[in-house]
């Protein structure tokens, strides 16, 4: 298993890759806990693992695989991915990703 060092120096990468900032609300999460910041799979049909699950599982998960993943994902704050699955449950599709990102009203 990967050590907690390794784990949060590739969430950091992750994040950096992905903007830093919530897609939906855009709140900057590198200065929050990193239980704060989530990657939602645009479509779950496309979805291998957890990114999370993959970082800790080093094992059956190469660094490759994790950056292979994390182009299948966006970032969001837990606010905001919660409240996209309280909406959609877990089938989540590109089209009610987009509708989610883009309802402002």
């Amino acid at each position: 298993m990967r050590t907690k060092e390794e784990r949060t120096n590739i969430k950091k990468d992750l994040m950096i890759k992905q903007g830093c900032c919530c897609y939906k609300c855009g709140t900057n999460l590198m200065g929050l806990p990193q239980g704060m910041a989530h990657f939602h799979h645009i479509n779950s049909e496309d979805k291998t693992a957890n990114l999370a699950d993959m970082i800790i599982k080093d094992r059956l998960y190469s660094l490759e695989d994790i950056i292979a993943e994390n182009e299948k994902v966006i970032l969001m704050c837990a606010g905001c991915h919660m409240a996209l699955h309280r909406i959609y449950g877990h089938k989540v599709t590109e089209d009610n990703t987009v509708d989610f990102l883009f309802d402002f009203l």
